[in-house]
Order: C-alpha cells, then sequence, then structure tokens
C-alpha cells in the first residue's frame, strides 16, 4: 500500500495494471472537478504529459489504494466487468452522479503509445466534459462499486471477508440524463465510460 501523499507505484504490465492506473487517476480528477473534496486537499502531478491531481488525505490515499488493488487482482482473473464512482449527497444519502467504467474483452494489437496517446485524450476528455453537468451545491461522499459478471464463477467468484454487497446507487430513469465517453483498449480488454446523472 503506497504511504500517505505519494503516488501509487504502477510498475506492474499488462491490460490490468495499464487500467487500474487510469482509473486511479480518473477516480481522483472526478473528485476533484466535481468538488467531494476542497482544491487545496489536492496536489498536483504531471502523467500523460498533461497536469492532473491526486488526493491528499491519508485515509482516502489508503482507501483507493486497497481498492485498485483488489480490483486488479479481479481483473487478471475476468471475475469483473465493470467499476462504478458514485458521489452521494451527504445529508440524504440521494446518489447523484454515477461513473460507470465498462470493461469488456477485446482481441486486438497492443501499442503501447496508442494506448497512452489513447488514455491521454481519454482523460483530457472527462475533465472538458465534466462542466457540462449539473454544480453540486451541497456536500457529497463517494464510494466505489466493482460489478461481477453475471455468469456462474462457482470457487472463483470475487468475494472477500472484507468487502460486502453494496446497494447499486441507480438513478431513476426519469430524473436522469447520461453522457457517453470515448474509451481505450490495451490489447485484450475495452474500456468506456459512461456518466449518469440527475437532470437538474
Amino acid at each position: 500500500m503506497s504511504a500517505p501523499n505519494a503516488p501509487p507505484d504502477f510498475t506492474a504490465s499488462g491490460s490490468p495494471a495499464t487500467i487500474i492506473e487510469f482509473l486511479y487517476y480518473a477516480v481522483n480528477s472526478i473528485l476533484f472537478y466535481r468538488g467531494v473534496y476542497e482544491s487545496e486537499d489536492f496536489r498536483a502531478v504531471n502523467k500523460y504529459e498533461q497536469d492532473l491531481v491526486l488526493i491528499r488525505d491519508g485515509e482516502v490515499t489508503q482507501f483507493l489504494d486497497r481498492f485498485f488493488k483488489q480490483v486488479e487482482e479481479w481483473l487478471s482473473r475476468k471475475l469483473i466487468h465493470r467499476v462504478i464512482l458514485v458521489i452521494v449527497s451527504k445529508d440524504t444519502g440521494k446518489t447523484l452522479e454515477r461513473w460507470v467504467f465498462n470493461l469488456e474483452p477485446y482481441d486486438g494489437p497492443a501499442n503501447l503509445d496508442k494506448i497512452q496517446h489513447k488514455i491521454q485524450a481519454t482523460l483530457k476528455q472527462l475533465k472538458a466534459t465534466i462542466p457540462i453537468f449539473p454544480d453540486i451545491k451541497e456536500p457529497t461522499v463517494f464510494n466505489l462499486l466493482a460489478v461481477k459478471k453475471d455468469e456462474p464463477q462457482s470457487s472463483e467468484a470475487p468475494t472477500n471477508e472484507k468487502w460486502v454487497d453494496a446497494h447499486a446507487h441507480a438513478i431513476p430513469a426519469e430524473i436522469r440524463d447520461q453522457t457517453a465517453m470515448r474509451g481505450f483498449n490495451t490489447g485484450d480488454s475495452k474500456l468506456d465510460t459512461n456518466v449518469v446523472y440527475i437532470d437538474q
């Protein structure tokens, strides 16, 4: 587990590690731009040839490290197909946004330079798209969900005594809108992003 305020050490190679690295920076960016934490709670880093942010708070960093370490293991075993970041009203518990990262098998060539370029473009689009969403004018908290595949996995199901079934945090269709973003592939996996939010 990374020390508080230190960037995670993503040195492993392969599709799961690449996806986890993207998700880590994407989640930090969303928490920053959606105001889940104050701007001074983040520090600037340079990654993918652009300025990004990482949360300073040690407890949040430890939570993210623990979550993504487990998700990387599940991804490598092909046990999950979706990671969801939910932003929830701190006062009412109402789900305000669902950032859905879909993961699908992909059979294609893996070119590291192209993958890095696509990740860079995806993060730029994420930052550029956020201003179109309604302002969040109340205190919020967040949670991260990993969604297992529907097919039976017998003893290979992603279970762990430290992880429990969670609320889906669905937003009713009659009050929601959604936006799809570009994705990328890593040779054996494809990731795309869909944001569901309350249409105020």
